[in-house]
């Protein structure tokens, strides 16, 4: 079975999520909110304690984060994860922070896809 990583599995990234489950990815989560984890718990998700802890266990990592300082953040830490080789940015934050995620993940030799969804939930 194919390990994936989601960050962020709120209002958006929660459709990603069961949609990942359903074709039968195991999938490691982790969200701020721990609402949000139960509730993929309860369709099968693997909930793990932080970004990093995400990044320490898979080697492709989603994003599906609110707005740009977040996305930096959580893609600074995930950056230092063990075992991420690929990082897929599906946040809509324009350009600049793309860029500057782009430029962690180079830093790090983590190869990074800049992926953003529009529209709403």
């Amino acid at each position: 079975m194919i390990k994936i990583g989601l960050i962020g599995v709120g209002n958006i990234g929660q459709h990603f999520a069961n949609r990942l489950i359903a074709a039968g990815y195991e999938l490691f989560i982790y969200d701020a909110n721990a609402e949000a984890l139960i509730r993929l718990q309860k369709n099968g998700a693997i909930a793990l304690g932080s970004a990093k802890e995400v990044a320490d266990t898979v080697e492709t990592v989603l994003l599906c984060l609110p707005i740009p300082k977040i996305v930096i953040d959580v893609a600074t830490e995930v950056a230092q994860g063990s075992q991420i080789k690929v990082l897929l940015d599906l946040s809509t934050t324009g350009p600049t922070a793309t860029k500057e995620v782009y430029s962690i993940m180079q830093r790090n030799g983590i190869t990074m896809v800049g992926a953003p969804v529009s529209g709403g939930t």
